[in-house]
């Protein structure tokens, strides 16, 4: 199992994880990590983690079109939906890594964090565009598909605020809390249902 892990994440997933480290790094560059007020934290948090949810998960789906190696790993011990499952899995956790060390970062650069409620919002915050582009590439069979859809989503909550439970900065903006735990719910829906989708794809 751990080689299998190992060769997932050097064969398909490393150039997925370094985009997303690189996007963070950037976001430090851009925005800061010395003396930030707490709303600046959440400001940083869920604008970076949106990308790095839509670059990250949306990616997966694209990964192993070719039908011919999708039938040399059902071949092999594990069959193609287990593979899937776990790359989401690396995916999730990854990400969650990212978080825990872009919150630990701003906690020695002396800015205000309140660790559990960033590390919620972060991670509903990448869960939520990423799987709502998931979605979208899975149905129409386009990761350029979902990327579009998820990018322009991000713009239109960029310039509007009124969109209620599906507002990707609610925090931000100090919408109510549940925004959140709604979006969260909603992620794992849809995931479950990608799965299900690539399941019967596949």
């Amino acid at each position: 199992m751990l080689a299998f892990l190992k060769i997932e994440v050097k064969s398909n997933l490393l150039k997925i994880y370094l985009a997303c480290f690189l996007l963070v790094i950037f976001g430090f560059v851009v925005l800061g990590i010395s003396n930030l007020t707490h709303a600046k934290v959440i400001q940083f948090e869920e604008l970076i983690f949106n990308i790095v949810g839509l670059i990250a998960l949306n990616s997966l789906v694209n990964i192993d079109k070719n039908t011919v190696y999708v039938s040399v790993i059902d071949s092999k011990e594990y069959d193609y939906k287990f593979v899937f499952i776990n790359r989401m899995f690396l995916t999730i956790v990854y990400t969650l890594l990212l978080i825990l060390s872009s919150l630990l970062i701003f906690m020695f650069g002396h800015s205000e964090v309140n660790f559990m409620q960033n590390l919620f919002v972060s991670l509903t915050s990448s869960m939520f565009l990423g799987s709502i582009c998931m979605f979208v590439s899975q149905v129409t069979q386009s990761a350029i598909n979902g990327f579009m859809v998820g990018m322009s989503y991000f713009l239109v909550c960029l310039g509007f605020r009124n969109l209620g439970i599906l507002y990707l900065f609610s925090e931000t903006f100090n919408y109510p809390s549940y925004i959140k735990v709604i979006q969260f719910i909603i992620a794992i829906c849809l995931l479950i249902f990608v799965i299900i989708l690539k399941n019967r794809n596949n």
